[in-house]
């Protein structure tokens, strides 16, 4: 069984596990913690994630603790031997776009949500811009990316399930519309109409 702490809110880097809980069908039961006022909850965390954050996993089959969303779908992925390729010039392709959505894609959309919605000290508009810049940037290498592909690896991975829960926000954070990317935006469709998918990004 996995213990899964997860928030509230449920944004995109929980949606990224559960994502991966769904498709794998993985026993899990939730442990949700309110990060606004549950400080005993939040304090809690310490003993598991030094940074206080969610999401986490326990794994009580293998004595497993894994903290950061790409580092826990991997461990899934493992875990039930799917969305991670066998060999090894494909793994490192997967470990590659996975990198880049927690260094840059993810990194830069966690910015914009964090000063459009949670911090009261309001950025600078060039400053804010430069971030709607990078997001429009790298929507555009996903966009490249998938000229002649289905999945961003070829086959369908733990790297698409890393990217895809931020679509939902992204045009109300980060100004883009995805039907301006035809390659990301067939994509999307292809990721939404899966069956396990159960937070569907709606244009």
């Amino acid at each position: 069984m996995i213990e899964f702490y997860t928030n509230s809110s449920g944004g995109p880097i929980v949606q990224k596990v559960l994502f991966m809980l769904h498709e794998t069908e993985i026993s899990y039961k939730s442990v949700e913690i309110d990060m606004n006022s549950d400080i005993e909850g939040i304090n809690n965390l310490f003993s598991i994630n030094p940074n206080k954050t969610v999401p986490i996993i326990k794994d009580d089959e293998t004595g497993a603790v894994v903290f950061e969303s790409n580092a826990i779908l991997f461990y899934l992925a493992e875990k039930a031997n799917l969305f991670l390729p066998s060999t090894e010039a494909e793994r490192i392709e997967v470990m590659k776009w996975l990198i880049f959505e927690a260094a840059n894609f993810g990194a830069v959309m966690g910015e914009l949500y964090h000063y459009i919605l949670k911090s009261s000290n309001e950025l600078p508009s060039p400053h804010l811009q430069r971030y709607k810049d990078k997001m429009a940037s790298f929507c555009g290498i996903l966009n490249d990316q998938l000229s002649g592909r289905e999945y961003i690896c070829n086959q369908f991975s733990i790297a698409d399930m890393s990217y895809y829960p931020w679509l939902a926000i992204l045009e109300d954070l980060a100004d883009i519309d995805i039907s301006n990317y035809p390659n990301l935006n067939k994509w999307a469709e292809t990721i939404n109409n899966r069956k396990s998918q159960k937070i569907k990004y709606n244009k």
